[in-house]
């Protein structure tokens, strides 16, 4: 990616490659100390390069720029302000169609179809690795069938009630007054990290300021064709599956917040538990761009980039799925 330590992992692995082809020196990957961007020293390495490869002209070392103009955005316009044709449209503007025109279609997806689009299949708990006290609390260490471990902190009680609250950055980005607010409640609480945050963050993940948590993870995991709302939807089904294995048929409270609040959505409707109710804290109500709303990256992450969803049904099919209540509070447009 763009740190040079992880970069220097994928040109080790390419490398191999190179060499068993016996051109191990036609693979180099200079590093530069700059932001992200394509300033002039790196010019300079990719103009020698060219130059080199193309033209047979030098040695493939830095060569000196020329002299250039920087184009102005009007001469860098495909179409001059006002020819451009009605069916040339913006990405959100598209997306907003293409939208339109899925919620005329009325189209009703399945809980087995959701399952595909998200890409997650039917897994299990398969032990409690190590189920500690913590204080008044629980400590449980939950593997899945596939070996994945997710962290619960389980506070529990006898009223036959459960709430359940996740943040997408964690158990620390819990508000504390809500915590406090359940714990004095007399209900059983959990709360846990899900994949990829909290305990089990990605190590040695820097992000910028402009760039949302999870950016690289979700772009990762879309590369290999999975889902980062899949892998949360997934984490969701085993908490719902931990309550009932503990707490048999207590009811269910989900208090989650804006990503996690999808994933929990997502996960109610295809558990289909009467018992699971919903509280969707800063949560959208569609996944189809609004006219002014905030950017994907800078208030939600990129575990909402679900491809299908939206003719699968949108979220107002999965609520509609989801037989217990539903509640929004302070919703938020993507």
């Amino acid at each position: 990616s763009f740190y040079p330590k992880e970069a220097a992992r994928s040109v080790s692995e390419a490398r191999k490659i190179y060499r068993a082809y016996g051109v191990d020196t036609a693979l180099t990957s200079p590093v530069f100390n700059t932001t992200h961007g394509f300033w002039p020293e790196i010019q300079s390495h990719a103009l020698g390069f060219f130059d080199f490869h193309l033209k047979r002209k030098g040695h493939g070392m830095p060569a000196e720029l020329p002299e250039y103009t920087t184009l102005t955005p009007e001469e860098m316009l495909t179409f001059p302000v006002g020819t451009r044709p009605a069916k040339v449209v913006t990405i959100p503007r598209f997306i907003r169609q293409k939208g339109a025109m899925y919620a005329e279609e009325n189209h009703a997806g399945s809980p087995e179809e959701l399952r595909k689009i998200l890409r997650i299949g039917r897994k299990k708990i398969a032990q409690d690795l190590d189920h500690a006290a913590a204080g008044q609390w629980e400590k449980h260490t939950i593997e899945d069938e596939s070996g994945r471990l997710l962290p619960f902190l389980f506070l529990r009680k006898d009223t036959g009630k459960c709430r359940i609250i996740v943040s997408p950055a964690g158990k620390k980005d819990i508000p504390g007054e809500l915590l406090e607010e359940a714990v004095s409640s007399g209900d059983s609480v959990l709360v846990f990290d899900q994949w990829g945050t909290g305990e089990y963050a990605p190590q040695g993940e820097e992000y910028e300021p402009h760039i949302r948590q999870h950016h690289n993870f979700a772009r990762a995991l879309l590369w290999l064709n999975r889902r980062l709302m899949g892998e949360w939807t997934a984490d969701w089904l085993l908490a719902f599956a931990f309550i009932r294995k503990e707490l048999k048929n207590a009811d269910i409270l989900v208090e989650a917040f804006r990503d996690s609040a999808v994933a929990s959505l997502f996960a109610a409707a295809i558990a289909g538990d009467s018992r699971i109710s919903l509280q969707l804290h800063d949560a959208p109500q569609t996944l189809i761009m609004g006219e002014n709303s905030p950017d994907i990256t800078h208030y939600f992450t990129l575990a909402m980039c679900i491809p299908g969803i939206v003719p699968w049904g949108d979220l107002a099919r999965a609520q509609e799925l989801v037989p217990g209540n539903v509640r929004y509070i302070e919703p938020h447009s993507i």
